[in-house]
């Protein structure tokens, strides 16, 4: 075999290493980190629950991103009117509630989607499937840690069903429109989510590029994570004592999803049979593929390395 054919195989060889991961499913772990943030409506440090501790992606002391390829939703950035988008100024119905857009090509988390990018798409079932607000009311409970001042009225986060909602109340969050903008072969691989007060009837489904539920193991055997199955996992061995409590910590949790290139994710589902379900500070990490012509340059400098070293 000449010269230039060997190396052409090795570096083929190496571009396969580069672009493999584990096949493992999807796995499951529970905790994060005590956020802080700036209040859109006071500009003040505020606090701000919990949110992804691993490391690279989040400055939990300001909830901000700190990696390459990662997105945090906080649920605050400013929105009027229901199913408003973009406006100023909070809505006139009530000073801590607001509304955002489902479905569309200009739908999706505030914060994710800024510039109405259609980064996401978000579909609801019946009526509508979400809203936000700051504080607690008889139909949603702000996440424990979003109330360490003020009466819970700190921090804004997303609730199910929306106010006029009916139940059973499910929004799916898909990530196809984002990952379009990526290399192909480009993947989710982690999603964090703040989960407040979490109830037995709540659950969150997961789903491939092809919308089948994601055969993941333990918990995840079935693609759905239960309220339940959080709580049993979080240590309550009387699960009706800790159901929907506002300030435990073990209802209010942070819920991390590393997934598998196998895995395929796609997108989500919050599903709740009653009111409510609550989430917030939910975060994203996109492992990105590097165009093909970086590739190459970065295996053939590593080549010339091995030539150099050769010669010395």
């Amino acid at each position: 075999m000449n010269t230039n054919k060997k190396m052409w195989v090795a570096l083929t060889m190496f571009s396969a290493t580069v672009v493999s991961t584990s096949t493992q499913a999807a796995v499951l772990t529970f905790g994060g980190a005590v956020a802080n943030q700036v209040s859109v409506d006071t500009n003040t440090s505020i606090a701000a629950g919990l949110t992804s501790s691993v490391p690279g992606y989040i400055n939990a002391a300001t909830n901000t991103v700190t990696g390459a390829n990662v997105y945090l939703e906080t649920f605050d950035a400013k929105a009027t009117g229901l199913n408003g988008i973009g406006a100023p100024t909070r809505p006139t119905t009530g000073p801590n509630t607001a509304e955002i857009q489902y479905g569309g090509p200009n739908g999706g988390f505030m914060t994710l989607n800024p510039n109405l990018g259609g980064d996401l798409t978000i579909t609801n079932g019946t009526g509508p499937g979400m809203g936000i607000r700051s504080g607690s009311t008889g139909y949603a409970a702000a996440p424990g840690g979003d109330c360490a001042l003020a009466g819970c009225d700190q921090t804004y986060f997303a609730y199910g069903p929306g106010q006029n909602g009916a139940l059973p109340s499910s929004v799916n969050v898909n990530y196809s429109a984002l990952l379009a903008a990526y290399n192909p072969g480009s993947m989710i691989d982690y999603l964090g989510v703040y989960f407040g007060s979490v109830d037995t009837y709540n659950q969150i489904d997961f789903f491939d590029a092809k919308g089948n539920l994601i055969q993941g193991t333990g918990m995840l055997s079935d693609g759905i994570l239960t309220g339940t199955e959080i709580l049993q996992a979080m240590g309550c061995t009387n699960v009706s004592a800790c159901t929907g409590n506002q300030t435990g910590p073990n209802s209010n949790v942070y819920v991390n999803l590393a997934f598998a290139p196998a895995d395929q994710f796609t997108s989500f589902s919050f599903v709740t049979t009653g009111v409510a379900f609550e989430i917030d500070n939910v975060v994203t990490h996109v492992n990105a593929v590097p165009e093909p012509a970086s590739l190459l340059l970065f295996g053939l400098g590593l080549f010339g390395l091995a030539g150099v070293r050769r010669k010395t």
